[in-house]
């Protein structure tokens, strides 16, 4: 059982883009406000979940930026794992930079 609908929304267009829904709608075997209602729906929740994936606060920013800027010095596994040791080139270029 689906809920009630009690809630109105309104919408001007010019003659155009109202031929083209109506085209669309009928194309896709929908009402007009069906076809509207569903559009619309199925973008704001695409915006809404596209916000929330990609928003981060000032301070997470803030944290990611000072990662990348000040990368840590690199641990002796680290540098194990790709065959280096701690007097290596790696020390002497970051400490080039």
């Amino acid at each position: 059982m689906s809920a009630l609908k009690k809630e109105r929304i309104e919408v001007r267009a010019s003659t155009i883009a109202k031929q083209k829904i109506e085209q669309a709608a009928a194309l896709a075997g929908k009402t007009v406000s069906s076809f509207v209602f569903d559009s619309a729906l199925e973008r704001a929740e695409e915006t809404i979940r596209d916000f929330q994936r990609s928003r981060i606060c000032d301070e997470q920013w803030d944290e990611v930026m000072a990662a990348l800027e000040n990368p840590p010095e690199p641990t002796p596994l680290m540098l194990e794992m790709i065959g280096m040791s701690l007097e290596s080139e790696w020390t002497v270029q970051r400490k080039a930079k």
